[in-house]
């Protein structure tokens, strides 16, 4: 009995929680369910697949392109699932608090949407459903405004042209057409794009059916002189180059790049459109930065839109769906697509003429809801707009963004939305796309009949060939590329263009710089038309190079090792060619050295010299002989670089070891013989006791300690002098009172001391030199003041020059006496005089100081006066 209740115990728990699995999975079920009820949009990759006619009206399933315009490099995959790994889990573990964030977007969503909507519109145009939305300052915009603004014309009852490369033709308007356009070549484009978009204009008005652009916007002036572009392929840029030379709107890539020309080019920065208004003949390179992925966009926000718009209850119900039904900016964004492509036919072969009717409106809201390109892009557009996410209409052009390479034709027109995000800028959107890319249906061949086999560089080869088509006949009117690769399918810019004239082409090719030396393919490539496909050949070409050898070894060595310096260049480019070997040979001996070129070009090497005994020198001298060599630097050339060579002259010094040690032996005998005289015939002495006194006999002695000893002299009856070097030659011994004195004290072989005295009194001293009380030497030396000095002479000189039939009176001025002596003597000698004179009226009359110069001027007039004929 206990074994049963066990049992039937144990049955029940296991019930229980049974049903408890049951209710939690209905649970998780249910919650699956209500989260997929949403329209919510297919976050596969921006452009994802749907089913779409194509101009024909036939049903086209898009090929498979998830996220392949937001993609990374291979290298960055990984890292990307890791980082949507990342995200999926958080999200998992945030529910809650998404639900909260939810909330605030729907919020600021009805804000933007308010701050957008612009109700004077409505006011301004009588039509009460029409839609609008201009910029700020788009300007007075009215009918006459289309005849010359670049549009798109939505309306479905005007004819236009199509796109064309440069900017004659920008008027016309944009429309939705059943005829193809002409499948002719327009552009080259090497690189892989960031997007499958090439950008000519952009659409940012909405009015009366036309999109416009904003005329406001002004452009500015880009200087780009001497910037380096790379003409090769390389990641993460595109280089353009128009077939036929235009001016105009540039072809550009969307996104964030940064465009690089050999010319100055006008940009409009909100739009990214440039302008070039002078022909482009060459290519122009954008650098593009990486776009984010398709997980950055989910979680970026877009940009405050500054468009203002107006529009219908109908169109404001369906915005308050969008928000409703979203939970961020992208969801949004995916939302309004998937809305356009469940509830409404994409068939480009209809065209609606909605006549007055605003076509955005009659598309959403009337009618049958089948529309083409443009009723979908025009409504994806408006509607974005409405909920303040800013969004625009570009044209331009659809590339293949996985080749390398590349030729766009016309028919490739294609306008696409942009929307700008706050940390990317404008984004392009794929969506509603197709691929407008024809291949013509007949075929052709291309032959080259002539290639020149072998072209040096800074000239030029000849290519000629024909055109035929499958039938083997002649075709005319067509044009050729002419390319020039080192390998076949390289990518890369063409190097000509050839037309095609009865069937045949010839086209004279220069070798341009960034072509090296090398083996190369000469490639002629048809370019298409709407009949024809292009076609190829591919002939080889050699492409050779002139070199340079340059020395710049010295001239003249001193010994047997010598350093060879040099380097090799091309002689076309001026590059320096690494790798190269040269060979270096010396005339009549026997040195061969070879010696490879480094970095840059350049090459080193020491050598050594063995000069033979039977080579004579050209100059012998005691020490070493002098020898004349020539040598020989060669460069034998290759497949592709020719030969070049170079003669250099080499003088060598050759030394005589034993000779010159003998000479250094000799040299140093003489300087000790030397030295050993002058210390025999020399000894040293002090100066003592030099003696300072008055020539009046007092002995007046100044103190010892005010003199400084440095002087020697031979020992015996050697002479001593006594100098004052300051007192100039011719001279009398006159110093000043107060001024610094220099003495010097002379033997008969030159040597000398020196002393500084200064002198506070004036009178005649004379300077005495003993030794042991025995008198040595002596001079006299008067110190005066200067002033006094020069009125005491110049009276002295006044009574030697004035006669006895001058009369002089006491109450005359010095003046007045110069002037009386001006009849008396010739002009020149009064011309002195009349210096003499200044300097003594300086000294009579003025308070200012007189110095040394003074003294030495008034002595030399006086001496000049004296010896003046």
């Amino acid at each position: 009995m206990d074994t049963n209740k066990s049992s039937i115990k144990n049955n029940l728990i296991k019930l229980v929680l049974f049903f408890l699995v049951a209710l939690l999975s209905i649970f998780l079920i249910m919650t699956a369910v209500s989260m997929f009820s949403l329209p919510a949009p297919d976050v596969a990759g921006v452009g994802g697949n749907n089913n779409s006619m194509d101009d024909n009206g036939d049903t086209e399933n898009s090929e498979d392109r998830d996220g392949e315009y937001f993609g990374q490099p291979d290298d960055d995959k990984k890292e990307e699932e890791e980082e949507t790994a990342g995200y999926e889990e958080e999200n998992l573990n945030n529910q809650d608090g998404d639900i909260e964030d939810f909330n605030h977007w729907k919020e600021q969503a009805r804000e933007r949407k308010d701050e957008v909507f612009n109700p004077s519109f409505g006011e301004n145009y009588a039509q009460e459903e029409e839609n609008k939305s201009l910029l700020p300052d788009a300007g007075n915009i009215n009918d006459d405004f289309f005849n010359g603004t670049p549009n798109i014309d939505i309306s479905g009852n005007r004819n236009g042209d199509g796109i064309p490369f440069g900017g004659d033709g920008l008027g016309n308007s944009i429309i939705a057409d059943e005829e193809k356009s002409g499948h002719i070549p327009v552009l080259e484009v090497l690189g892989e794009p960031n997007f499958p978009f090439l950008k000519v204009m952009v659409m940012e008005n909405y009015y009366k059916n036309r999109w416009l652009i904003n005329t406001e916007e002004e452009p500015e002036l880009k200087l780009m002189i001497g910037v380096e572009m790379e003409e090769n392929f390389s990641k993460n840029s595109v280089k353009i180059k128009p077939v036929e030379p235009a001016s105009g709107n540039l072809p550009v890539l969307s996104g964030n790049i940064e465009l690089k020309y050999r010319h100055a080019l006008l940009k409009y920065e909100n739009t990214g459109i440039y302008v070039a208004e002078n022909p482009v003949e060459t290519f122009y390179e954008m650098v593009y930065t990486v776009p984010p992925t398709e997980e950055k966009l989910r979680n970026a926000k877009v940009s405050k839109s500054h468009y203002e718009i107006s529009y219908s209850k109908e169109m404001e119900a369906l915005l308050d769906t969008i928000i409703e039904n979203c939970n961020s900016d992208y969801e949004a964004i995916k939302f309004v697509e998937e809305y356009l492509l469940n509830n409404y036919i994409l068939d480009n072969s209809v065209i609606n003429n909605y006549g007055d009717n605003d076509g955005i409106h009659s598309f959403l809201f009337e009618g049958e809801k089948i529309g083409n390109s443009l009723d979908f892009l025009s409504a994806y557009a408006f509607i974005l707009r409405a909920i303040g996410i800013p969004c625009r209409l570009a044209i331009g052009y659809r590339i293949d963004d996985t080749k390398p390479y590349q030729i766009v034709y016309g028919d490739q027109r294609y306008i696409y939305p942009e929307i700008k995000f706050e940390e990317y800028g404008w984004i392009p959107m794929d969506v509603f796309p197709s691929y407008p890319f024809y291949t013509p249906p007949e075929s052709t061949v291309t032959e080259i009949t002539h290639a020149d086999p072998v072209a040096k560089r800074g000239t030029s080869f000849n290519v000629r060939g024909r055109v035929r088509d499958s039938h083997g006949r002649l075709l005319d009117g067509m044009q050729v590329l002419i390319y020039l690769k080192a390998e076949k399918d390289a990518p890369c810019l063409s190097y000509t263009k050839a037309n095609v004239e009865n069937g045949y082409f010839e086209v004279e090719c220069d070798v341009k710089e960034q072509t090296g030396p090398g083996k190369y393919h000469v490639i002629a490539e048809l370019l298409e038309n709407d009949l024809y496909r292009t076609s190829s050949s591919d002939p080889e070409l050699k492409v050779v190079t002139d070199t340079h050898l340059e020395i710049y070894s010295e001239s003249t060595i001193i010994g047997t090792t010598f350093k060879i310096e040099g380097k090799i260049t091309d002689v076309f480019s001026g590059e320096g060619l690494e790798n190269f070997p040269i060979n270096i040979k010396f005339d009549g001996i026997d040195i061969f050295e070879e010696v490879y070129s480094e970095e840059g070009g350049k090459f080193s090497k020491n050598i050594k010299i063995q000069i033979p005994d039977n080579l004579s020198p050209i100059k012998k001298m005691f020490f070493a002989k002098k020898y004349s060599l020539s040598y020989n630097a060669n460069f034998y050339g290759t497949e592709f670089y020719y030969p070049s060579n170079v003669s250099v002259n080499l003088i060598v010094w050759k030394l005589m070891p034993l000779r010159i040690l003998l000479a250094i032996i000799l040299l140093l005998l003489s300087v000790a013989a030397i030295v050993f005289l002058i210390i025999k015939t020399k000894s040293m002495q002090l100066f003592k006791k030099p003696e300072l006194a008055l020539a009046d006999g007092e002995n007046t002695h100044l103190p010892l300690s005010d003199f400084s000893y440095v002087a020697d002299r031979k020992r015996g009856r050697m002479k001593l002098f006594v100098e004052f070097p300051l007192i100039k030659e011719n001279f009398p011994d006159v110093w000043g009172v107060g001024d610094t004195l220099l003495v010097r004290f002379v033997d008969e072989r030159g040597n000398f001391c020196e002393k500084q005295l200064t002198f506070h009194k004036k009178g005649k001293y004379t300077i005495n030199v003993s030794e042991k009380n025995t008198l040595l030497s002596s001079r006299q030396l008067k110190i005066v003041i200067y002033r006094e000095e020069i009125i005491y002479s110049g009276q002295k000189f006044l009574k030697d020059i004035l006669g006895k039939d001058i009369k002089i009176s006491a109450t005359m001025t010095l003046r007045e006496i110069c002037l009386s002596l001006k009849s008396k003597i010739p002009e020149s000698k009064y011309k002195i005089l009349e210096k003499i004179f200044v300097i003594l009226e300086k000294s009579v009359y003025s308070l200012d100081v007189i110095d040394r110069n003074d003294y030495e001027m008034f002595l030399n007039a006086i001496e000049n006066y004296k010896n003046q004929l």
